[in-house]
């Protein structure tokens, strides 16, 4: 890698989040839309980090397929935040 290159990686580094909080904000995109600022980060970091883009369209590869196979009425149920919440906790203490 060239110089300028490298110069470049480490200031895009400092600009967007790390891809532990990318990764975050992608999966979060499935749930809420996200702020422009959160967008912008996103689509920096994934101009060169390969990684967060393989998660992402992996995970976007997947919902496709979650949302090919789901049965329409299962589409129209909604959670309310409370749900959602106890839905969290639960598979967090079953990790």
């Amino acid at each position: 890698m060239n110089i300028v290159k490298k110069q470049m990686m480490k200031i895009l580094d400092h600009l967007t989040p790390s891809c532990e909080v990318i990764t975050e904000k992608i999966s979060q995109s499935l749930d809420r839309k996200l702020s422009l600022k959160e967008r912008l980060q996103v689509k920096i970091h994934l101009m060169y980090c390969k990684y967060c883009l393989r998660y992402r369209n992996q995970i976007m590869y997947l919902r496709k397929i979650i949302e090919k196979d789901t049965p329409s009425i299962l589409k129209e149920v909604k959670l309310d935040e409370e749900q959602k919440n106890r839905l969290k906790e639960h598979l967090k203490n079953s990790c």
